[in-house]
């Protein structure tokens, strides 16, 4: 699913949103989250905002999703708009 073509109607009010708003999204379905959050991104970056994005997981991965989704992710961190970063979890051991 395209985060740019898409009538999927969660996207009507992502494109409502202005400013500085920050979302929490719970989902069901791996593949409208996918499309979801691009569009959120897409709508930021096109806007001249930026996104920083801390994952667990492998970037690559993620970059993959979000271009997959119609985000054009090397021309957005080619301009220095949208950051990776992979945190390693942290374990605490009290005793």
């Amino acid at each position: 699913m395209n985060a740019k073509k898409t009538k999927y109607h969660p996207i009507k009010f992502l494109d409502k949103l202005d400013g500085n708003k920050h979302l929490v999204m719970l989902y069901d379905s791996e593949k409208y989250a996918d499309v979801i959050f691009a569009r959120y991104c897409l709508n930021n970056l096109e806007r001249g905002g930026s996104c920083v994005f801390f994952t667990e997981d492998d970037p690559k991965l993620l970059r993959k999703s979000l271009a997959s989704s119609g985000l054009d992710v090397e021309k957005y961190e080619r301009a220095n708009s949208f950051r990776f970063y992979q945190e390693r979890r942290r374990i605490i051991l009290a005793s």
